[in-house]
This record gives structure tokens, sequence and C-alpha cells, in this order.
């Protein structure tokens, strides 16, 4: 008996590579600075609230870190994002003006604090900013400057002296006290009506008697709508900061929340102080929870 052969399938899809495709330096780079971030993301009470268990924001800090040759740690404890713009304390701004060559002189006082910026042993110019500068600025409510007033006079002093005098230092930079989170409102210009055309034709109408007004509603306690935390945007600042959280996380969570109770979501904080009641709750209780970001 002849004996047939089967027909042979064979595959068109081109043969697996014996070895995997090397990573470009650049890749490889960023494949080891994602696991880096991870790492430290994962490192829970040891780092800032705002970064825990965000990598993404981790990276963040180190880009920036290596832009201005400041090491990892140092810049997740003392520089922080808000809408995108990095904010950093007095102390990281004399650091880095002393890595760009210059020197602050800091002269303290109890009213006033004068920050002095020197370079080549020569002053460059300077600045004084008192207790007065900061009732102008509506600060002295805020509870860091009831606490430690002599302290936030050095800031003040040291952000201004180096904004006048060294503009390089603070280029893409900012300070707490720099920051508005308020929307921009864009009024649109109004038109007066157009008058109604002339018109010979009389047309009676019927008169309607007028209703007397409504009595006032007697307000009632409603367990739904409590009574808001936060009156005004400085109060909730203070208790983003007492709670080691940003600006930004905090909006970004609010407007979770805001969604998930069928409300307008807020886009600044601002817009948190103004939301109803339940929001504030919402939002209070997860910054009094123990990692509850």
């Amino acid at each position: 008996m002849n004996q047939t052969s089967a027909p042979v399938l064979t595959s068109r899809q081109p043969a697996a590579a014996a070895h995997p495709v090397p990573l470009t330096p650049e890749a490889a780079s960023l494949d080891v600075a994602i696991r880096h971030a991870r790492v430290i993301a994962s490192a829970g009470d040891a780092i800032p609230r705002a970064y825990r268990d965000r990598p993404g924001a981790v990276l963040l800090a180190q880009e920036w870190a290596k832009a201005r040759d400041v090491d990892i740690l140092t810049a997740i404890q003392t520089v922080s994002f808000v809408d995108g713009r990095p904010i950093i304390d007095a102390t990281m701004q004399r650091a880095l003006a002393q890595r760009a060559g210059y020197r602050v002189r800091i002269e303290p006082g109890d009213t006033s604090a004068v920050a002095i910026v020197e370079r080549d042993g020569e002053e460059v110019g300077r600045a004084t900013y008192t207790l007065d500068d900061a009732r102008t600025a509506g600060l002295l409510g805020k509870k860091n400057w009831q606490q430690n007033p002599k302290s936030m006079l050095v800031a003040r002093a040291t952000t201004q002296a180096l904004r006048w005098h060294a503009p390089d230092v603070m280029v893409g930079v900012f300070s707490e006290d720099d920051i508005e989170t308020d929307p921009v409102v864009i009024l649109e210009p109004t038109t007066a009506p157009e008058p109604a055309p002339e018109t010979d034709d009389v047309v009676e109408a019927e008169v309607v008697p007028e209703e007397p007004p409504a009595a006032p509603e007697t307000p009632t306690e409603d367990a739904d709508d409590p009574t808001p935390l936060w009156s005004n945007r400085e109060e909730l600042a203070d208790a983003l900061k007492a709670a080691g959280v940003t600006q930004s996380a905090a909006i970004s969570e609010a407007r979770k929340m805001a969604g998930a109770l069928g409300m307008d979501q807020p886009a600044s904080v601002a817009e948190i102080v103004e939301a109803p009641a339940r929001l504030h709750h919402e939002l209070h209780a997860w910054l009094t929870t123990p990692d509850g970001l």
C-alpha cells in the first residue's frame, strides 16, 4: 500500500529572538528611576504623607532634585508640589542660593527680619519683612504665624531678598505664600437688553391679584447638613499643613468625595471651603485617619 505524506503546516510568524532586545541607556535609566521611586513610595511613615504610595510624585521629586543637584531624601522633606508647582521652604531656598554662588545672611528680630544677599564677599542687596507687612498681607491669622512669628519673618525676608536680588535661584520654584489656588473668574461683558419694538396695538391683560409674601421658614436641624468645619481658606490650609497634606492632594481627594456624594467637584481650596458641610466632614475624616493617604 502506498504511503501518503500529510501536509506539513508551517508558521509564517518570525522566530522569536533567542535573546531579549536590550534596553537603550535612556530606557534603562528610566526603569531604574521608576523602581527606585516605588521603593521610596512604600516607605510609609518614613516619608511625608503626600509621597506615600505615590511613586509618580516621588519620581517627579527625583527629577526636580536631579536638576538641582539635591539628594532625593532632602527633596521629599523640603519640597511639595501644588498644582504642578514646586513649593520649597526657606532652608532649601538658602541652600539653592549657596549652590548658585550666593550667601544669604539673616538678621532676625521680634518684629522684623532682614535677609542680606551676598556674592564674592560683596552685598548684592537686602530685604526686610516686618509684622506690619504680614498684617497687611493678611498672614497673621495663620497658625504658623501665630506659633512661630520669628521663623515666618525670616522665611518671608529670605524669599523676598532672593526674588529681588538673585532671581536665577527662584526661577521655577515658589514659596507657600506664593501659591494662590483660587480659580480666575472671567466675567462675560453684559449688554443691555434691546428695547421692545413699539406698537400701536393695545392688548388687554388679565389682572392677577398679588399674593401675600410667604412667611419665612423656620430653620430646622438636619443631620445630613452638619456645621461647616472651615469658614475660610486660611483655616483649611492650616488643617492641611497640620496633617502633612499638600493642597493639590486635598483637592484631588475632595473631588473624588464630591463625585461620590453627587456634588459639584471643587477645583481649589476656596471651592472646598464653599462646598456643602458634608464634604468638609468627609475630608476631615480622611485627614485625621492614620495612613489615610
